[in-house]
């Protein structure tokens, strides 16, 4: 079956990201789903690579706006998004790469009022997003741990869900580098699972 192009939600783990920052009137769980077309240590994983991995043809992709750099498999579609909130207005950035038709990488950078976020944990923000996560994908967490990317707080989850009805895995993480909140995600067809390349995806991920 062939993965279709994501309708990821622009505000994909934002909401439980505003509600534990102690804005009100945001829902947090299950919402429009998104389906697929580093120096931390490795979290255990499994799967079957449909084969081996090949990452010479890989391209280097900048973003000024965003403020990232990363090697994709296949050139990104962009769009934007500007959301208003009682803090001030939010701006989405959507990066998405679909290298097949089982698999889709996906960046999204969440560009963020100070107001919102001036005082908080990172780390409480941080699980607020990655309550956001389980419930775009009615997910099980596989695996999770905390990390840093250049002494930015992270997490990163593999879990096991649905999206529009198919069973995926997905690798994400996400950081909060200021009042800018970067989600990654590595989502493919369950039983299609190339950890190598998700990692390899996510590993050269880096902020400017």
């Amino acid at each position: 079956m062939r993965l279709r192009t994501p309708r990821l939600r622009r505000v994909l783990g934002i909401a439980c990201l505003l509600a534990a920052a102690g804005w009100t009137g945001f829902g947090c769980g299950k919402g429009e789903e998104p389906s697929p077309q580093s120096t931390s240590s490795a979290v255990p994983a499994g799967g079957p690579a449909d084969k081996a991995s090949d990452f010479s043809g890989w391209i280097p992709y900048s973003s000024d706006e965003g403020r990232f750099s990363v090697l994709t498999p296949t050139v990104f579609n962009q769009n934007t998004e500007t959301t208003p909130t009682d803090a001030g207005d939010i701006r989405f950035l959507r990066f998405t790469a679909q290298p097949d038709f089982r698999r889709i990488n996906i960046i999204v950078v969440s560009l963020m009022p100070e107001a919102l976020i001036a005082g908080r944990n990172p780390m409480g923000l941080l699980q607020g997003t990655r309550e956001g996560v389980i419930g775009q994908f009615q997910g099980t967490v596989n695996a999770e741990r905390q990390m840093t990317l250049d002494g930015k707080a992270g997490l990163e989850m593999k879990l096991s869900g649905i999206s529009q009805g198919m069973s995926v895995s997905v690798l994400s993480r996400v950081f909060l580098s200021g009042s800018s909140l970067y989600q990654l995600y590595a989502i493919c067809e369950k039983g299609h699972e190339d950890e190598a390349a998700a990692r390899h995806f996510l590993d050269s991920f880096k902020l400017k």
